[in-house]
């Protein structure tokens, strides 16, 4: 049975959906073997977009799995032998307004559940990139998935983000029955030699270790050879230069995650 990652985070703008696909990217090249699946939970679609798709283009997505009851194997497409996306877009903006007065007795928060039990035994790992508030959809990945990880960009507010998302976490726990456990904090868009950054980070630290959370150690840089690489090449970065450095830091990032998986 494969494992669902989920990428939480409750704001925009911190490289979560980059993490997402350099993430799948990097294990699709060191594990080929191994079958992935990218399941794009942002209305945005920009995991499409990593890989040179127009998420407008897409017949079927993932909104029509969740609302509409198409089987998910119709909605996924390849990107690379072993490596899949069930894509997302504009779509999903109208998840509640469609499903909530609708429910007729259903659980609003078991609607990406009921997709990804369907697909997760032809998968050894599906990562879901999730929209960047705390609503319902972002409640309903929650529980679907079985480990969760939270970007954080060093920043002044940041650690009140991930307080936020914590407390929704353990309430999904109480409340709905949610299984996942919060594996880890990803620093994302480090500016390391600055005092500033090296301050959050410190701080973050702190609320990690009296939260028992990981920080984990690999510190993903502020570049714009992520960006480029979409840009220039329509793939991610891992895709377009495996062996470059900033493809060794998701290597490494990789590494750090399957551990804690394995």
């Amino acid at each position: 049975m494969g494992e669902v990652l989920a990428f939480i985070v409750n704001k925009g703008g911190v490289g979560k959906t980059t993490i997402v696909v350099e993430l799948a990217s990097a294990l699709n090249l060191r594990y080929p073997e191994k079958k992935v699946l990218i399941i794009d939970g942002d209305a945005q679609g920009n995991c499409s977009v990593a890989f040179n798709h127009d998420p407008r283009d897409f017949k079927n997505t993932l909104y029509d799995c969740v609302v509409g009851d198409l089987p998910a194997n119709e909605a996924i497409i390849n990107l690379r032998p072993n490596l899949n996306l069930l894509p997302g877009n504009k779509d999903m903006n109208y998840f509640e307004l469609d499903v909530l007065p609708n429910l007729n007795g259903r659980n609003p928060f078991g609607f990406f559940e009921k997709v990804v039990n369907q697909i997760r035994d032809q998968y050894d790992y599906i990562l879901i990139d999730s929209p960047p508030d705390l609503k319902t959809v972002a409640i309903n990945i929650i529980k679907s998935a079985d480990r969760l990880y939270i970007p954080f960009k060093p920043e002044k507010y940041s650690v009140k983000g991930l307080l936020a998302v914590l407390e929704v976490v353990e309430e999904a726990q109480k409340k709905i029955g949610a299984h996942a456990k919060v594996e880890g904090v990803i620093a994302n868009m480090v500016r390391s030699q600055t005092n500033l950054h090296s301050n959050y980070l410190l701080n973050a630290s702190i609320f990690c270790h009296r939260k028992s959370i990981r920080l984990f150690e690999t510190r993903i840089p502020e570049t714009i050879r992520f960006a480029d690489a979409v840009a220039k090449f329509g793939m991610p970065h891992v895709l377009a230069d495996p062996k470059g450095p900033h493809s060794k830091i998701y290597f490494d990032l990789l590494e750090e995650i399957l551990d804690g998986t394995r």
